[in-house]
């Protein structure tokens, strides 16, 4: 007889004042949430359409040659340094995050990069790969068990930790000038609308405001805490540093805790489409999708981006008729639209569809 354990990660809130639970809005957290989504698949719905435009560019070799190169550090696991290690600017310059990489101690680089590479999510303070060969083992035999590219960083990182930071700042500053500038600009208002609101709500309804915006989890007492639901376990006590929340757009549907000592909690969740209350959302999803035509567009998006024209065609009505179910449709998120010179190709969030139920995703599969 098998038992099933229940996966999760638990961050405690006990004896935190209300100022020590902050919201920031973060260019280089969303910058490195970007790159793990372009890079790690399509589990990351929203990147989709920002995935499939990279890999036409004429470059595209060499940016994605180098996103690989360094994608462990913005894994599962990311490296410390990608995310706040404290309270930032408001509406920060994204180059002048990048640079505070560059001005790390090399052995701050290195410890922060190993916990990334070896797949931890907590720090390792006692560690000195630069200095202690015993070290350096350890990390490459863990680094070497998840796969070889990993461990060739390892040892570029060990053997040279200030060249390497510069090489990763490098390709960060790419990033942004060539596409991530033109992503900010139409994900950053969402990002930072949410980071208003909840700091908002958490004014006013402490921990409350933070399970409003993160569905999974719920809370607790004896000590007050959070649990998540994950797929991993985690117990994140209080720290005196506090707690940082980081909304992103492109994290949806995950959420992430790092827990560092030395500095602030991280607790990274999506970004919704909108900022009404869930509940009233998922009802006004369900009155868009109780139109047939709106369900027969859903259905013939699901695999295939298409115009408005298109649609339109295939389906023997107006162009500005069907402009006035994509737009019904774009306003609660159910699909996204992207341009193409003069055409937008519209898609199904299929993400968003399944919050609503695996059967309303099954019929349209059909």
């Amino acid at each position: 007889m098998y038992t099933l354990t229940r996966m999760v990660v638990t961050v405690v809130f006990e004896g935190l004042r209300p100022g020590d639970i902050r919201v920031v809005a973060d260019p280089l957290a969303e910058l490195g949430t970007t790159l793990h989504a372009v890079m790690f698949g399509d589990h990351h719905g929203r990147a989709r359409s920002l995935r499939e435009e990279l890999h036409k560019r004429e470059h595209k070799n060499v940016f994605f040659t180098q996103a690989a190169h360094f994608q462990p550090l913005y894994g599962g696991t990311r490296a410390r340094y990608l995310l706040p290690l404290g309270d930032i600017e408001e509406d920060a310059d994204v180059h002048d995050r990048i640079e505070s990489i560059a001005s790390l101690e090399p052995e701050v680089f290195a410890r922060q990069s190993i916990v990334s590479l070896i797949g931890l999510n907590t720090s390792l303070l006692s560690i000195d790969v630069l200095h202690s060969q015993e070290d350096r083992e350890f990390v490459l035999e863990g680094a070497s068990k998840i796969s070889r590219s990993r461990e060739d960083l390892a040892n570029e990182i060990f053997a040279y930790p200030r060249e390497t930071a510069r090489r990763l700042c490098d390709f960060l500053h790419s990033s942004v000038d060539e596409w991530f500038a033109d992503e900010w600009l139409k994900i950053g208002p969402k990002i930072r609308a949410e980071r208003t609101e909840r700091r908002q709500r958490i004014e006013k309804e402490g921990v409350a405001g933070i399970l409003a915006a993160i569905p999974t989890s719920t809370e607790a007492r004896d000590p007050h805490r959070l649990v998540f639901d994950k797929v991993n376990s985690t117990y994140v006590p209080a720290r005196g540093e506090g707690i940082l929340l980081v909304p992103s757009y492109h994290l949806s549907p995950h959420l992430f805790v790092k827990d560092y000592a030395g500095y602030p909690v991280i607790l990274t969740y999506g970004v919704e489409p909108s900022t009404v209350d869930p509940t009233e959302l998922t009802s006004r999803r369900l009155v868009v999708l109780s139109d047939p035509t709106r369900r027969e567009i859903c259905r013939a998006i699901l695999r295939t981006p298409r115009t408005t024209s298109d649609l339109a065609e295939r389906m023997r009505t107006s162009e500005p008729q069907m402009s006035r179910h994509l737009r019904a449709l774009r306003e609660v998120d159910l699909v996204s639209g992207e341009r193409y010179g003069r055409f937008v190709m519209y898609t199904l969030n299929s993400r968003v569809i399944a919050t609503l139920g695996t059967q309303l995703l099954a019929q349209l599969h059909r």
